[in-house]
This record gives C-alpha cells, structure tokens and sequence, in this order.
C-alpha cells in the first residue's frame, strides 16, 4: 500500500470518528485508536508532501472531541 492510500485511510477514519457519537464508547476508542496509529506511521514513514496532506486533513476532519457515551 502506498503512502497516498494511508492518507485517504487516515482521512475516512478521522470520518469516523467524527460521526461514531451514537456508538458505543468502547467502539468510539477503537476507530480513535486506529486512526492515531494509522496517522503517526503516515508520519513516520511518508514524505514532506504526505506530512502536509496530513495537516491538511487535521485542519478539516481530524477529530477534534472527546468519547460520548451512548
């Protein structure tokens, strides 16, 4: 998998995360938890061009809120 797929995977997690609120929360952390895992080996491994997609996905989607309870 290259390193434009991470990116596009990163982005439909941050997606989900913002719209899991009606999961419950044990859910809720895990689609967190991929999504940070996911992110920080885009970062480690990707390129300058992939490290400013990445801020570029915080700025828009990248969540941003704490777990609801459902």
């Amino acid at each position: 998998m290259n390193s434009a797929d991470d990116v596009e995977r990163v982005a439909a997690l941050a997606l989900a995360v913002q719209r899991s609120g009606l999961l419950p929360q044990e859910e809720q952390a895990a689609l967190l938890d991929r999504y940070r895992r996911l992110r920080e080996h885009v970062l480690r491994t990707g390129t300058a061009e992939t490290a400013r997609r990445l801020l570029e996905i915080d700025g828009v989607s990248a969540p941003k809120r704490t777990l609801t309870r459902a």
